[in-house]
């Protein structure tokens, strides 16, 4: 429950998700996010409800979720491998230069290492063994568990997934692409030391409120 709303949350932030601008408002009082925490436990009865028609609907819903989490390790470390490789990460800095603004920066491309990654050889071959892995779990995610195969046997997986991916991409394209430039940075060292010490209109622009 914790860990779902605030993704949820977070990603609304970040106006990845419809309907963003309802999903950030947060209760006055107590600053939790009520509506990710609705969504968050509506989604989580209905998939319970699921089983008591169908087993065979239950384990499709639920079979995307290795699928889809396998894919963001994929995802991920394949970029971090491309960065790697390329040596566009910068080395660690203790203090990192503040900028002029809170809001996102598509323009800034810079990746700086954190106080611990594996350097040289050794770093990039035990991400490879990571993408070589992933890409192995994730295409047998989608297999059948058993043969012969049947209805009831049958892996959903890929009608899920690819489900997902198709909606993800048609809501980029007819409309979050307007919007969504990547994650929204809160808070830029040297600047703001917490979220109180925004200014009204910054809190407004992250969907905080006042």
């Amino acid at each position: 429950m914790a860990t779902s709303s605030r993704l949820i949350w977070a990603l609304a932030l970040d106006r990845g998700l419809p309907g963003w601008r309802l999903v950030t408002k947060l209760e006055p009082k107590t600053a939790i996010p009520t509506l990710a925490i609705i969504i968050t436990s509506l989604v989580a009865i209905l998939i319970g409800l699921i089983n008591i028609g169908s087993a065979t609907a239950f384990n499709a819903v639920i079979s995307l979720s290795v699928s889809s989490l396998y894919a963001s390790y994929i995802v991920t470390e394949t970029l971090l491998l491309y960065r790697r490789c390329t040596g566009s990460i910068l080395p660690h800095q203790k203090h990192l230069p503040s900028s002029s603004s809170i809001s996102n920066d598509p323009t800034n491309r810079n990746l700086n290492w954190g106080p611990f990654h594996l350097p040289g050889l050794f770093g990039i071959l035990v991400n490879v063994f990571a993408v070589a892995f992933g890409l192995i779990i994730f295409f047998f995610s989608f297999w059948p568990v058993a043969t012969p195969v049947e209805p009831a046997t049958m892996n959903y997986s890929i009608v899920m997934t690819g489900s997902v991916v198709i909606f993800a991409v048609a809501y980029y394209i007819v409309y979050a692409r307007k919007i969504y430039t990547g994650p929204i940075v809160e808070v830029v060292p040297g600047e703001a030391s917490s979220i109180e010490e925004m200014a009204p209109k910054e809190k407004i622009d992250l969907g905080m409120g006042v």
